[in-house]
């Protein structure tokens, strides 16, 4: 589907993304293979999946993992200057922290941002 979608529209940028899971434990998809998926690869950090914006959202954990990802897909690649595109990493204030950390959720978002911008090749 991918090399037609590339006969079709050229250079302009394909990918496929996915959630964390394939990433983080390797099931239903080979790391490599969605390292190697069109010509950027695209993550969805989703942190919230983790828990850890109820309890620690400024914590390293919460604020690194989108950056995290950023490196296991670069890890991946066969090409370490490929570009990698987080298209979402998503967390909903109301659902996802708690009474006590949902002030932090400005600051959560700043700090992942600015960690996985640090990261090269986004």
């Amino acid at each position: 589907m991918l090399r037609a979608l590339a006969e079709r529209i050229g250079r302009h940028p394909r990918f496929l993304g996915r959630d964390p899971a394939p990433w983080d434990n390797g099931t239903h998809f080979t790391r490599p293979g969605l390292a190697d998926t069109g010509n950027v690869v695209a993550i969805h950090p989703w942190t919230s999946f983790s828990g850890t914006l109820a309890t620690d959202p400024l914590g390293a954990v919460a604020t690194h993992n989108a950056e995290r990802l950023i490196q296991v897909a670069q890890a991946y690649a066969t090409d370490p200057a490929r570009r990698v595109r987080i298209q979402e990493d998503g967390a909903a204030p109301s659902i996802h922290f708690s009474d006590a950390t949902r002030p932090r959720y400005g600051e959560w978002l700043s700090r992942s941002i600015r960690n996985a911008a640090a990261s090269a090749h986004t």
